[in-house]
């Protein structure tokens, strides 16, 4: 059995590693973070330790995470993520500006998995018996209730559901969400209704509801497509997903959580032996980015684009150094405006009638050269050599581009043609 670190467990968390130990193929070597509760008896002795001695030595072949993660910890994810440890996080772990800056300091090899209870690996294939039924997908009407929706709520939902519509949308291009209300300070979660449209054309409506007081907090999913329709629904308790309908046979439901949290395990043990690169990090990081745009898309009542370019330290530091230019521009300026000053005040001058021999300084030759008088082309010449930089910078892991990450981007082009 292959060991394992968990970092904040959480209930979810906990049900994946239990699976995992019934098929024998996990067991849990370490565990820390502050969630760390009585339901987790079942782990060895010794196994809960203080995070920040995963510095020094991880005991273990990878890791599961689930959030919130704290600073401290990030910064352990950081160092464990350049040693291409591979990781699986229970969606959603981390913010999205957290996990644009952990692929900038991931190694070459690192590869990294996202689990929910929502998410079935097989249904993902475009070979499924349902795409059959339903033709070519156009829209995914996603639709949740709860007693009362919170912001974290309302973000582990949208994320996992972006995160489940990547095989039909692609990448995301654009969001726009919407309350029935008049004032747009402040977001109404059980009034929300978001739009968020790929490149593929498919657009995936996600909406907030309220249950009522005796009806259950549930998921319903909609798939609309050119020869049909494919009603869902999520039962949150049992993690199972059910006809929509009574009446209309389901063909090709999604398998039970058993079989993906298996697909998972198996998947997560192909990654420390190399032979799986794991899911596209950078649309992990886009599906997180759809609730950071929410707020904004409402103040501003209109759509709003997201990211399309995952940031390398090469494209920061070209900004970094686009921003120092212009304030250099300004500091060369004052310097020259401050310089014409000295000069018309302090430098001397030859009187009416004298010699301009005489004028200078009998210590200094006249034919001398006086190196502080180019003293505003010193900052210009140190940003040049500031510019040599670039070569220290990483560029964007070619190495990984041709095996792991390479391969799922090409077969995101390929389902995009």
């Amino acid at each position: 059995m292959k060991r394992l670190a968990l970092l904040n467990p959480s209930e979810e968390s906990q049900w994946l590693v239990r699976r995992w130990q019934t098929m024998g193929t996990w067991r849990v070597a370490m565990v820390a973070g502050a969630a760390v509760n009585a339901g987790m008896t079942e782990f060895p002795d010794g196994a809960f330790v203080d995070v920040a001695l995963w510095h020094e030595r991880l005991d273990a072949d990878a890791l599961l995470v689930a959030g919130p993660v704290t600073e401290e910890q990030f910064a352990v994810l950081k160092e464990l993520a350049a040693r291409n440890t591979p990781m699986v996080f229970v969606q959603p772990a981390l913010e999205s500006l957290s996990a644009y800056e952990l692929a900038m300091h991931a190694g070459p090899q690192w590869s990294a998995l996202v689990w929910y209870p929502q998410r079935r690996p097989a249904w993902e294939s475009p070979e499924t018996p349902w795409r059959k039924t339903v033709g070519t997908v156009r829209q995914v009407r996603w639709s949740s209730a709860w007693k009362t929706a919170s912001p974290e709520a309302v973000m582990r939902d949208v994320v996992r559901a972006a995160h489940w519509c990547l095989p039909l949308v692609g990448r995301y291009r654009s969001l726009q969400a919407v309350q029935p209300v008049s004032s747009q300070e402040k977001v109404q979660w059980d009034r929300l209704n978001l739009t968020v449209v790929g490149d593929r054309e498919v657009t995936l409506l996600w909406q907030a509801r309220s249950a009522g007081a005796a009806a259950p907090e549930e998921t319903h999913v909609t798939l609309e497509g050119d020869s049909g329709e494919l009603e869902l629904h999520f039962d949150r308790a049992g993690r199972l997903w059910l006809p929509g309908t009574d009446d209309v046979e389901t063909p090709g439901l999604p398998s039970p959580p058993e079989s993906a949290a298996d697909e998972i395990g198996r998947r997560l043990v192909a990654c420390t032996q190399g032979r799986d690169s794991g899911d596209d990090w950078s649309q992990v990081c886009q599906t997180l980015e759809v609730f950071d745009l929410i707020e904004h898309s409402v103040r501003r009542r209109r759509m709003v684009d997201l990211v399309q370019e995952a940031p390398t330290e090469e494209t920061a530091f070209k900004g970094v150094m686009a921003a120092g230019s212009c304030a250099l521009l300004l500091i060369v300026l004052a310097i020259f405006c401050f310089g014409a000053l000295w000069e018309s005040v302090y430098r001397t001058r030859p009187r009416p009638g004298e010699s301009t021999a005489a004028a200078h300084d009998a210590s200094e030759p006249v034919s001398s050269v006086r190196w502080w008088r180019f003293w505003p082309v010193f900052p210009l010449v140190a940003y040049l050599l500031l510019q040599l930089l670039i070569l220290v910078a990483r560029q964007s892991r070619p190495e990984r581009e041709a095996s792991g990450q390479g391969r799922h981007e090409g077969d995101s082009e390929r389902q995009d043609e």
